[in-house]
């Protein structure tokens, strides 16, 4: 009788593990990190994200950002993330008034090299972390 109650507190304690290791991430306000990845060295790259949610950008590193909300209004924004390091990574953190809520949409409006020669934006990848 003793084992069986013991299987049982087992199961419950094994099953109530299982559903706090289901989280899905931070809640909340606060910054998420991000980075755009490039083939070649960047000077600067210009994206716009789509989605509720966010509240500001900010540098990291060595990195500058600018930002502002588009001209479509409510929901839309872009970014100008400056790299004085010339870097195949830039890295900067997204503001958000909760981080556990729907993902942005991003794209990558354009893209400079460190001399301010135009640099396809096609091979860019964006990645948000949470």
């Amino acid at each position: 009788m003793k084992r069986r109650s013991a299987c049982a507190k087992a199961g419950v304690l094994l099953g109530l593990l299982s559903i706090a290791a289901c989280d899905s991430g931070p809640k909340g306000p606060g910054v998420l990190p991000a980075r755009v990845t490039s083939p070649e060295p960047l000077g600067a790259v210009v994206l716009e994200f789509a989605g509720a949610g966010i509240t500001g950008f900010e540098g990291q590193g060595s990195t500058q950002v600018f930002g502002a909300i588009g001209s479509a209004g409510a929901g839309k924004h872009r970014v100008i993330l400056v790299s004085p390091t010339a870097a195949t990574e830039i890295r900067f953190g997204i503001e958000f008034s909760d981080r556990g809520g729907k993902m942005p949409s991003v794209t990558a409006i354009s893209a400079a090299s460190a001399t301010n020669a135009p640099v396809t934006a096609a091979g860019l990848k964006v990645r948000i972390e949470r």
